[in-house]
């Protein structure tokens, strides 16, 4: 889950996220988020993502394309519960460690991320993910840009993963 950014920094999470590896990108409508597009205007943007997704699937030698959902509004992140066995968000005030949650869980991962917008999650916001079971993790001591968070999140979750940091 990604929040909705500004600018060509939707794309660069698409490109980067697709070649480390994701399997499904939702934008995500927050409270912060800058920009807010009509159904229209989302739907051509949707088919650029698409046609961006495509190539760095290509360029990287994926063999399969990652899903790309409609938006969502912050709230309907609850019709994704059952999906996701851990469930993390990134928070410059998170507690938990990441290599922690990932080494006590099984190997059948279905892991969420989601990454706030410019300006971060709003209290409210993340007391709801608290709510919901979301795990807040701290992933720099610096404040990261949302486009950084998203690849340097899903980087290093894909890292612990493969088992190479053994």
């Amino acid at each position: 889950f990604f929040s909705l950014l500004k600018g060509d920094k939707n794309e660069l999470i698409l490109k980067r996220c697709t070649e480390i590896g994701v399997d499904c990108f939702i934008p995500v409508e927050t409270k912060n988020s800058i920009v807010s597009y009509t159904e229209q205007k989302f739907q051509n943007k949707k088919k650029r993502w698409h046609q961006i997704i495509r190539e760095a699937a290509m360029q990287c030698g994926r063999q399969n394309l990652p899903e790309l959902i409609d938006k969502i509004s912050f709230h309907d992140l609850v019709n994704y519960d059952k999906i996701s066995t851990i469930k993390l968000y990134a928070w410059f005030n998170g507690e938990k460690s990441l290599k922690k949650i990932l080494k006590s869980e099984n190997n059948d991962h279905h892991i969420a991320i989601i990454v706030g917008p410019e300006g971060d999650f709003t209290a409210a916001e993340v007391d709801f993910l608290k709510q919901h079971h979301w795990q807040g993790i701290n992933l720099s001591d610096n404040v990261l840009r949302s486009e950084t968070a998203a690849y340097y999140f899903t980087s290093i979750v894909s890292f612990l993963l493969s088992g190479r940091d053994e």
